[in-house]
């Protein structure tokens, strides 16, 4: 996958990345026990998508910034195709004569809440297919149904199916009259990089027309082996990337959680009392953020100071569960046997911005 700059006159893109920052469009949430609905405004259709989170259940039953971003490249598209960076990448596979009137094939990998899959449904009049583990078919099919009336209005489907990277009797299933390959954040886990790829090689077999569109938001640096490796087999086309400046914050001193005032020291009885706020509301996030401090602390104090960290009252919603973990020793040891969880910590602490 080689990262173009040529003209457009260049042989046909396999892979189209959207690089992300942070500029997610305004939605609404509602919460109702474990379950959140979050209402994401479709403009160019006048419609509205409400996608059912679950977030107690991982990382692929909640919307995450790279998909609702996608989702509003899709949705821009649609009210204006020629100034969209997308135009590039969707006309190049009906570019061999074929019926331009026709639906368009979409198979989603990775789709979690199927946002994305059921946005490109709707604003492309498109058949979609929404794909991931088995234990999150159930709630991509509640999504898809949910919406259906919405996908409807252009004549889009959105078909659910049940498919594990690196199983190639999975795809198999899935590779007919496929036109596109869409993703969003799906270059996250290291031990899944392999999968993925051998996924990919078989979706875009050389001298297919298929095109794989995925958007990405940069955390580590550990994802340049991802795109190192896929170099092998295809090219790739940054087609958009959001300014710089606007991407999410990243270190403790770009979080900006932390002020003197925030900080308590008792010399007569070793203990410092840091109060701080969460810029981030998640609770893991909050958590995460909460450790951090905890560890830098550590690294620069004497072994005998007591370090107790907490969010300033009335600056998160369960603020009471959040000093209840960061103050346990048994949960923050736990939490750090996290490899991922651990990356986040120690790239936050060792960053030279702080």
């Amino acid at each position: 996958m080689a990262l173009r700059e040529e003209d457009d006159d260049v042989n046909l893109t396999k892979m189209g990345l959207l690089q992300i920052g942070e500029n997610e469009e305004a939605s609404e949430i509602i919460s109702s026990g474990e379950s959140e609905f979050q209402m994401y405004r479709i403009n160019s259709i006048e419609s509205t998508v409400v996608i059912r989170q679950l977030p107690s259940q991982g990382i692929a039953f909640k919307l995450w910034l790279p998909a609702t971003t996608l989702v509003t490249l899709l949705d821009n598209y649609r009210r204006d195709p020629n100034t969209s960076p997308l135009t590039r990448t969707f006309s190049s596979f009906q570019s061999d004569g074929s019926d331009s009137s026709s639906p368009i094939n979409i198979v989603e990998l990775g789709s979690g809440t199927g946002i994305v899959g059921i946005a490109a449904a709707a604003t492309l009049g498109a058949n979609v297919t929404v794909t991931d583990l088995p234990n999150v078919i159930e709630n991509l099919k509640f999504n898809a149904d949910a919406n259906a009336e919405v996908v409807a209005k252009l004549g889009g489907k959105v078909h659910v199916a049940s498919l594990r990277w690196g199983e190639i009797n999975d795809v198999e299933v899935l590779v007919q009259n496929v036109d596109l390959i869409l993703a969003s954040d799906v270059v996250y886990h290291e031990h899944l990089y392999e999968p993925l790829l051998k996924t990919l090689r078989f979706l875009l077999l050389e001298g297919s027309k298929r095109v794989f569109l995925m958007s990405h938001l940069k955390r580590w640096k550990k994802e340049s082996i991802f795109f190192k490796k896929a170099r092998r087999f295809f090219d790739v086309d940054v087609i958009h990337c959001d300014d710089p400046q606007e991407e999410h914050p990243y270190t403790l001193e770009q979080l900006s959680v932390l002020s003197e005032e925030s900080v308590t020291v008792d010399d007569k009885l070793d203990r410092i009392l840091i109060m701080f706020t969460p810029t981030i509301q998640h609770c893991s996030m909050a958590n995460i953020i909460g450790l951090c401090l905890r560890a830098k602390l550590k690294e620069c104090l004497p072994l005998h100071y007591k370090v107790d960290i907490r969010v300033s009252p009335g600056s998160h919603a369960d603020e009471v569960s959040v000093n209840k973990q960061l103050n346990d020793k048994e949960r923050v040891a736990a939490a750090l046997e996290n490899p991922n969880l651990r990356q986040l910590v120690d790239e936050c602490i060792y960053s030279d911005e702080i």
